[in-house]
């Protein structure tokens, strides 16, 4: 609590970074860019400088340079150009300097994003952190805040906190002190979601199975409902690790300037279930035809047509290989919702829909009329009470921590399951640092740091990477050895090639008669159009995949205002602050839509940067660029989306940008899976072609990316593949 702490002294005792002339330069800025119109609401009463100030001088410590440069950029042009103090230009001056910090002139780079950044923090994040001052951001808004009523929010320092969900009985979070187990069958990186499902898996049949996990197993009282602290787009506090060696990115291999990884989802966490604990729980399957793409389109005469990098191939398994996996984990996990009218399946989905909500039905209308088969996405959540646990319907929810037991994750049911078994040996706070392999080749085991800084080696007859798709990539890269110099699984040269990374555009209509209360939660309440996605649907020059349609319902308060369909209004001023107000008469339909694999987007070991851990190993550099069929699709996509908008009786409709951030959550490839050794780095098992006895149980596998959420495919894949482990170990059925 010590930001909070700061945060809070900030007004009491002085300034702890910014000096007074310093504070009262931004304030005559971000004064501009949320003016005060006479409502009540401006960036004093509402403590935007007490959360700058606080931000500085803690968190966002790094930052504290770029301030000082633009707050010395404002006070120069202003006496350079009018021989006035900042504090001392009229409005219209000012409003000259804003532009010009957004247009990024002659300011220096990055300004306007990061000084509009930081002021919607100041006016729409939880009290605790300085700003928001008496929850006015959130009573502006008129959204609810962690209260049940809308006219009067509640924030974190009332909140009690929630216990509901104690650790299990059978984990010992020292575990990690102990020496390197002995006899181990099969040593597990990562005890994110799909470690966990795995290492369930797998210790049920009797297999003797190590879990090396470099986060904790968190007490459910430290999950809470902070938009700013814990969400992927706020600071991601789940996900320390991750922090600590983001990606660099550049956008082709010739090019030099890199910069950190853009993200539109995809800060992951780092923990027992992973990001698990802060998913949507949306469980779509994939179709039959995107197990067999590159043929799909070879039967349509489109073959010849695909771009010169293209890396399209069919995947080694097909829908009915998973068909079992993917009934099996809808039943195991209590998926409520609708099935896909595209999918064949063997049995119903368990329980019924999440309740509705008004801009799913009017969606759900505007579909059919114009022709789609709209459905309720399948989602694990509770709609209904059952096992104990009674719905809140909490708006406080996706992205950020889960509190509760109504979401479903591995570390609910699976986990304490497979501890009790006395085969599952879980051990925490324990970093991977290399793949072992013997004389021979065969991997051996790993290297890891214990709790407590010290380099370990567990040995296991089979060595098991379940970790996220970068992670991965960069570990298999950094475990080369005398036969394999270039990494592991990279003897052909695939290692990191045909990464694979969806965007997330949105197109909004602004509507005068109705209101939508998008604020009420859960967000895992979604409808959706999948029609466009069916094989074939779209015939359009110059694109090979299809897309989907939907609209969720969840909003929280910095998602509110970092809106990215603006709709006629700018991005500060009157004009913003009038378009914020108009929040809740706006809906919203997102896209998602297939990726198309190229060989030049690809990931590699960054040649200058490396990670903050204090083990200093390269991070991941990731070369990526949006091709021009994506491109085309999701102006189609688009155009479809516009038209559904007016359809529901939008008066107004507008295109936010289709480039949203590299790293998405749906990150897949780099470790593809395929027969031919020379094309791919696993078999359809998982094994690693080159290197006996390693095995990769992560989306990097995945030779394609269909535009559906890929959490249920990859669970399916892996459970299909632990059961033929297990049984080529022999292992109890």
């Amino acid at each position: 609590m010590e930001l909070t702490d700061r945060s809070n002294r900030a007004g009491q005792r002085g300034r702890l970074v910014l000096s007074g002339a310093e504070a009262a330069r931004l304030e005559a800025i971000f004064d501009r860019m949320f003016p005060d119109n006479g409502d009540g609401y401006s960036v004093r009463r509402m403590g935007v400088i007490d959360y700058v100030d606080g931000a500085l001088a803690g968190a966002e410590s790094e930052n504290i340079t770029a301030y000082r440069r633009v707050l010395d950029w404002l006070a120069i042009t202003a006496r350079t150009r009018w021989s006035k103090d900042a504090t001392e230009l009229s409005d219209g001056q000012l409003d000259e300097l804003v532009s010009e910090l957004e247009r990024g002139d002659s300011a220096p780079a990055g300004s306007f994003e990061l000084l509009r950044r930081d002021l919607l923090r100041g006016l729409f994040s939880d009290p605790i952190y300085g700003g928001n001052r008496h929850l006015s951001g959130w009573k502006f808004l008129g959204h609810r805040g962690l209260g049940q009523d809308d006219a009067c929010p509640k924030g974190l320092c009332d909140w009690p906190g929630r216990n509901s969900n104690p650790r299990p009985e059978a984990f010992d979070s020292d575990a990690g002190r102990r020496p390197p187990a002995k006899n181990v069958d099969i040593v597990i990186v990562g005890g994110g979601a799909v470690g966990s499902i795995v290492a369930g898996r797998l210790a049920q049949r009797g297999l003797k199975v190590v879990v090396l996990e470099a986060g904790p197993w968190r007490a459910v009282e430290t999950y809470r409902p902070d938009e700013l602290g814990q969400a992927f787009y706020g600071r991601a506090a789940l996900g320390p690790k991750f922090n600590t060696e983001v990606p660099r990115w550049v956008r082709s291999i010739s090019q030099t300037q890199d910069v950190p990884l853009t993200f539109s989802l995809g800060r992951m966490a780092n923990g027992v279930g992973g990001s698990s604990v802060l998913y949507g729980a949306r469980f779509r399957r994939f179709h039959p035809h995107h197990f067999q793409h590159f043929s799909s389109l070879a039967r349509r005469g489109l073959s010849d047509a695909l771009p010169d990098a293209s890396s399209l191939v069919d995947w080694p398994i097909r829908y009915d290989d998973l068909e079992p996996y993917y009934t099996e984990l809808e039943w195991m996990i209590g998926v409520a919702g609708e099935p896909s009218p595209f999918t064949p399946r063997s049995r119903p989905l368990p329980f019924k829909p999440l309740r509705q909500f008004r801009v799913g039905d009017e969606f759900r209308s505007a579909a059919t009329r114009l022709g789609y088969q709209p459905y309720t996405i399948p989602v694990g959540r509770v709609g209904e009470a059952r096992d104990g646990v009674v719905p809140t319907y909490d708006p406080w929810d996706e992205g950020i921590g889960a509190y509760t037991k109504e979401r479903w994750t591995p570390i609910d049911t699976l986990l304490p399951k497979a501890l009790e078994t006395g085969n599952l040996d879980l051990r925490t706070m324990c970093r991977v640092l290399r793949i072992v392999t013997d004389k021979s080749g065969r991997a051996s085991g790993v290297t890891y740091l214990d709790p407590d800084g010290r380099e370990q080696q567990q040995d296991a007859r089979v060595t098991l990477v379940a970790a996220y798709t970068f992670e991965t990539i960069r570990l298999l890269a950094l475990s080369g050895n005398a036969a394999r110099p270039d990494g592991l699984g990279n003897s052909q040269g695939q290692l990191g090639l045909s990464y694979l990374s969806k965007m997330f555009p949105q197109v909004a209509g602004q509507f005068s008669d109705r209101v939508f209360n998008r604020h009420t939660g859960p967000g895992g309440q979604a409808v959706i159009v999948e029609d466009l996605m069916a094989e074939g649907a779209i015939d359009w020059p110059g694109t090979f995949g299809g897309g989907t349609l939907s609209t969720e319902n969840q909003l929280l308060p910095l998602q509110i205002a970092n809106d990215p369909v603006l709709i006629d209004a700018p991005r500060w001023g009157a004009g913003y602050k009038q378009h914020l107000r108009n929040w809740n008469q706006r809906a919203s339909i997102k896209i998602q839509a297939d990726a198309f694999p190229l060989l030049t987007n690809r990931l590699l070991l960054d040649p200058r940067w490396r990670d903050r851990s204090g083990v200093g190993d390269p991070v991941v550099r990731v070369i990526w660029d949006l091709c021009e069929a994506d491109l085309k699709l999701y102006q189609y996509m688009q155009e479809r989306a516009e038209e559904l908008l007016l359809e529901m009786g939008a008066e107004h409709v507008g295109r936010g940008p289709i480039e949203t951030g590299v790293g998405c959550c749906h990150d897949l490839g780099g470790a593809r899976a395929g027969d031919d050794p020379s094309r791919s780095v696993v078999n359809s098992d998982w094994q690693v072609h080159d290197t006996p006895g390693l095995y990769v149980y992560s989306g990097a596998t995945f030779p394609t990316c269909p535009g559906i959420n890929p959490t249920l495919t990859i669970w399916a894949w892996a459970l299909r593949n632990a059961d033929r482990l297990a049984k080529s170990l022999g292992a109890s059925s």
